[in-house]
This record gives structure tokens, sequence and C-alpha cells, in this order.
């Protein structure tokens, strides 16, 4: 209005200065808005499946950390966890470790020593090898044919060394692939680093690796080359809301257009490190091959014509288009010739006694001896005809790789194996793939509202959810061990209590006021709200009536006297004053985005796959309110942007303009403002909701 105000009187500097502030509003605004998305497209929420008397309603939020896969599973990608992994693994193996199984150590080590020593001669005669064919080819670069026999004997022997070079290069791939399979299998693990009795050390990968050697194995050099191999990127990693799989091999169907992206995941995750490669030729017998007759079908499969991909082509997305084109073409071919059978045996029909064209009813001529018959002796014509097309193709991993696998890519999946939505299957092994998060919001309303249908106190039935009562040992200075006074709860339930105690002393304050606290204060727990029940230090004293009763009196009184909560009571009640959240004031962005998880440490959860029910970032995936608010958003950020760049065209390249008709700028920047006042009515009513 001010910038439309200023070109009315004239004054262009003016309308600079205003139009250029409303831009800067607009920049501001989308730069708010785009870490506001940002920070819910990186939020996750996960519903927990199991649990107490009402299954499947509590919901953790927080963000995903990064796994790492140990032996076989997934673990906490940092440091601490890392090495407690690598510490129990190996420990756990090296228990199990029988006289058998080392002499199947040592035994493989032998081999694969073997194998290695010979990869490593083919290299040295290489080298050796190379060298001596520069040597001849400059003594033979001397010589000219009138040398006779010398310059002969010269030719021969640069001859004789180039095809000993071609051969040495063939040989060598062969020799380490030798090596490869040797270990793998013997058995498949993440990392290897053993020791073998001359002192020589073996990297690679294999299961009994970590087992070790023998009894007089040295475990703290064990893991300390295990804990080289991580930090050198030895492993695979990946965030820790993946399904994760030990492929071996993968199938490809050509019935349907194969995704593209997963191939693409699927090669990337993969790297040099592994090979995919066709496991048998893809055949399909050539038509006029098959039309001249006299040889065998099977025979016809190995003719070369025959050949449309070798056994052992590396996997591409280019190779995987080229066979569904043939096997299209293949299977039309095949349709075409159905076609003409299905008509010829028709017409043959209607030539039957009984059956003319005035008497024949399709439905009832396909149920009647006569055409079952016919049907028949085609099928058996056409299976000889046909060139019935391989619809998929198989793929072998070699060495087995780690494939980090989103869940809602996976139509079905087990121990074994799984499905891709796009019908790609894969066999291997499914490997431990917890859920792994940094939790910064326990929320059990739907658990609440789900206990009360039923006629339940919600309260206990929270209390017997899986979240609040499962064992296993968190992260960040909760060992999950009993503390003093046989203190076994875990990590949450402690929160939990803690909330209960606060809720204790927030109804005693509303009360004072008239008011009752509402679902989302009694069932829900926010990141600030765990931040300071960790700083409490879950202390089951601060909990007992005696103390809560206290605490309760204490801050009674002092809500009688200043109308508010002394939170310093509250945080210092029971015990010594933790950690706060320090505010400070206006221009506090502390929490704007949702929970700063590199500010602040949030306690650790892993979820075990069964028990994640649901899971998702806070985009329109997580339920309807989403949707909803990303689409109006969304369409308010497209205006913002339109009025933007239509403003800002006036603002930049608005200066002929004004000088030669500065009402028509007006009237036109005018026309602007009324959609972008347009734009600031919708957010009036939007903004509520």
């Amino acid at each position: 209005v001010f910038a439309w105000a200023a070109l009315k009187m004239r004054e262009w500097k003016k309308f600079q200065i205003y139009m250029s502030i409303t831009l800067a509003c607009a920049a501001i605004f989308m730069v708010l808005k785009g870490i506001e998305y940002s920070a819910k497209f990186g939020h996750q929420g996960v519903q927990i499946e199991g649990g107490g008397p009402v299954q499947g309603r509590e919901i953790v939020e927080g963000h995903v950390h990064k796994g790492m896969v140990v032996g076989d599973k997934v673990v906490d990608a940092d440091e601490e966890t890392v090495k407690q992994s690598i510490q129990d693994q190996t420990s756990a193996r090296l228990a199990e470790f029988t006289q058998d199984e080392g002499k199947a150590v040592v035994a493989f080590l032998t081999e694969l020593k073997a194998a290695r020593a010979k990869t490593a001669a083919l290299r040295k005669e290489l080298e050796l090898r190379e060298g001596e064919l520069e040597e001849a080819k400059g003594k033979f670069a001397e010589l000219s044919e009138d040398s006779g026999e010398e310059y002969d004997l010269q030719e021969k022997t640069v001859f004789a060394l180039k095809k000993r070079i071609m051969g040495l290069k063939q040989a060598i791939p062969d020799s380490e692939l030798a090596s490869s399979q040797i270990r793998w299998a013997f058995g498949g693990a993440e990392t290897q680093a053993v020791v073998v009795p001359d002192g020589e050390k073996l990297d690679g990968s294999d299961e009994g690796a970590l087992k070790a050697l023998a009894s007089g194995i040295d475990q703290k050099e064990l893991e300390a080359a295990i804990a080289a191999d991580l930090e050198a990127g030895k492993v695979d990693v990946g965030y820790a809301d993946k399904v994760v799989f030990k492929v071996t091999e993968l199938n490809f169907v050509l019935t349907r257009p194969t995704h593209d992206a997963y191939v693409d995941e699927i090669l990337s995750q993969a790297g040099e490190g592994h090979k995919l490669t066709l496991s048998k030729p893809y055949q399909i017998v050539d038509v006029d091959e098959l039309a001249e007759g006299g040889v065998r079908r099977e025979e016809l499969l190995w003719s070369e014509k025959a050949q449309k991909a070798e056994k052992g082509t590396a996997l591409t997305i280019d190779l995987l288009d080229d066979l569904e084109d043939q096997f299209l073409e293949a299977r039309a071919y095949d349709q075409s010739l159905s076609t003409e059978f299905l008509r010829a045996s028709w017409e043959w029909v209607r030539q039957q006694p009984g059956y003319s064209e005035d008497e024949m009813i399709g439905n009832k001529v396909v149920a009647e001896p006569i055409w079952n018959g016919r049907i028949s002796e085609d099928e058996t014509k056409l299976k000889a005809l046909k060139l019935s097309a391989p619809g998929s193709v198989t793929f072998n991993v070699n060495p087995p790789m780690t494939l980090f696998l989103d869940p809602g890519d996976l139509v079905k999946f087990d121990d074994n194996g799984g499905q891709l939505r796009d019908d790609t299957t894969f066999s291997g092994q499914l490997l431990g793939s917890p859920m792994i998060m940094g939790v910064d919001a326990l929320d059990f309303r739907h658990t609440a509202q789900r206990a009360k249908a039923e006629g339940l106190d919600p309260v206990p039935v929270i209390e017997g959810t899986w979240l609040l009562t499962h064992k296993a040992a968190h992260h960040h200075g909760d060992s999950g061990d009993k503390g003093e006074g046989g203190d076994d709860r875990n990590e949450f339930r402690k929160i939990w209590d803690s909330h209960m105690a606060w809720l204790t002393v927030e109804e005693e304050r509303l009360k004072l006021k008239g008011r009752t606290p509402t679902d989302n204060d009694r069932f829900r727990v926010n990141w600030d709200q765990i931040l300071a029940y960790r700083d409490l230090d879950y202390s089951p004293a601060r909990v007992t009536a005696a103390a809560l009763r206290d605490l309760k009196e204490d801050v009674a009184q002092k809500v009688k006297e200043s109308g508010e909560i002394d939170l310093e009571a509250l945080k210092n009640a029971g015990g010594e004053e933790g950690e706060r959240i320090n505010r400070t004031g206006l221009f506090d962005f502390n929490g704007f985005a949702g929970a700063n998880h590199k500010a602040f440490e949030f306690p650790h959860l892993e979820i075990p796959r069964d028990k994640v029910g649901f899971e998702s970032t806070f985009t329109p995936k997580w339920n309807t309110y989403y949707a909803i608010y990303f689409t109006i958003t969304g369409l308010h950020g497209l205006h913002v942007i339109g009025g933007a760049i239509v403003l800002g065209y006036y603002l930049f390249f608005g200066r002929k303009m004004y000088e030669s008709n500065p009402e028509w700028l007006a009237n036109r920047v005018e026309i602007g403002g009324l959609f972008w006042h347009f734009v600031d009515l919708v957010w009036i009513f939007l903004f509520p909701i």
C-alpha cells in the first residue's frame, strides 16, 4: 500500500524502499517456512505395535540415527555403541568357539592364504614380464631385417612376452575371484581381521574371523583391526529406519517396466566392491531357426542367434531395458500365434454338424467337449511353436552385499528375502534391523482414548505398553541395569513417572484456577519436558508420596502468592539443580524447528522391527492433518512466490515504465497489491488452523 501511495505521489525512492521491505518480508517468510518444512521432513513418528491391553497405539517421535552393520545386526553408528557391539559379538563368538571350528578356520585360512599367494605370484610375474618386454622392444628396435636370425629370434621373443602378459592379465582377476569365493563360501559377515600363526594379517570379510583363529588369539589385536576397518569406512552405513538384508541373489521381472530408481539404488549401494552378474544366459529361440525345423528346441536355445545376454553380464538399467524389449517382442509373437490358432479353431467348429453360425452361442460352445478337445490339441502344437521367452532374469551378488531398503518399498519380506513394489525379488539373510532413534516426544493420547473406549483406566494401560516395560539397555548415561534401591525401570518409564509427578503438581496449579489438565497435558510428553525430567535424574525418591506432598504444598503456596508456578522450586525439589534450557527473550529460536538434537542429548531407543507398526516423517503420509496442512501452506507459499515475482519485476524493471507513464505503473502495482493482500487474507484464516 505504501509503495502504491509513493507512486501516486511520484516518489520513486520511497516506492523502492517500501517495495523492498515487502519483498524482504516475503523472503523471510519463505525462509522460515523452509526451515519448518525441513524440520517436519526430518522428524520421525513411529507407532509401536504390541504391549499392554490396548495394542499398537503409543507413538514416539524423534530423529532417526545412522546405523552401522556389525556382524548380523544394525547398531547405532555412534563410536561408543559400535565399539561395545564389536566387543559383545567378538566375546560371544569366542565363547562359542570349539576345537572343530578352530580346525575349520585354520583350514579355511590355509586355503585362502594359498589362493592369495598364487595371486601375488601372478602379479609379481606380470611385473617381471612387463619389464622384460620393454627391454626386448628396445633391442628389437635396434635391429633391422638384415640382421637375419637374431632379428627373427627377437621378434618371436617380443611376441611370446606379449602373449604371456595377456594371459597373466586374464589370470589375475580369475585368481582374485577364486579368493573371494573361498572367503564367502566359508560364511558371511561384515568384517574380518584375523592373525594366522606366522603373524601375517589377512583382511577381508568372513564370519569365522569374528569367532577368531584358535585358542591363542589376541582379542585386543582383533578388536583393534576391526575398529580400523570401521574407521576406514569398510563397513555398511545407512539410516536406521531401513530393513537391512545380506543379499546373495536378485531377480528382475520383464513382464512390467523395472523401477529404474530401485536399480540405481541397488547399484549405488553395491559400489565397486560387489559384482552383480547374470546367473545364466538369457536365451530366446530364433523365429527363423524354429521355422526351419530339423533341430530339437533345446539345441536351438544354444545357437548364436538365441543368445540375448551371456552369463556373467553385469547388471545395468540398459541391459534390463534391452531384455525387456526382447521379451515383450517374443511375447507379442506368441500371442499372435495363439490368436491365429483360436481363430482357426473357431472356424473349424463352425463347420461341424450342429455348430453352424445360426446355432452357435459362444458361451455354450466353449463348454462343449468338441471345443475343449480342439483347444487341447492347439496347446500341444503351440508349445512347440511358441518362443516362450523367460519372464525374469536372475543376477548373482558376489560377494553378498548389504542392502538398506525403505519399508515402504517392500511388498513383503521374511528371514530369507523379500519383494519390492516393482515385483523385483531378492534372496539372502534378514539382518537385525531395529529402528534406532533419539526420542524427543512420547504420545500416549491414542492409547488413552482406546483404553477409555473399552472402559479401562488409561494410566495402567499405558504403564503396560512395550515402550515402558521393555528391558533393553539405553545409551547416554542409562545402562538399563538396576540402580540404587533396585530401580530396574527403563529410561522411558522413568520419564513417564517423572511426568506423572509433574502432572500431580500441575493439577494442583490448575485447580486453583478452576481448570483441569487436558489429554495433551496428561498423555503427551514433549521434548523440553523430556530434557527437564532427565535433569531431575529420574530419581524414584522424587516421586514418592511424601516428596510429592511436600512439593505440592510448596508449589501451591507459591501459586497462591504469585499466581504462577515456581519452576525453580519444582526443579530443585528432592535433589540438586540440573541443567536448564536457557531462554534469551524475543529472539530465542531454540525449539522453533522442533527439538534440536545437535544442541541437546535425547534418550536413545531401539525398536525391534516386529514392533514397528507404522512409521513416517511428518508429511502427508503421517495423517490427514499433515495432508491438509501441506496442501494449504504449499499453495499459500506458491502464491507468495508468484506475488513476489510480480512485485519484484515492478521494483527492478519498472523505472522505464515509471518515467513514461507513472500512472500505468501505479495501477499495475495496485493490482499486484490486491493479489498480495488476498494472500494475506487467506493466511489470516489459515494461521489458526
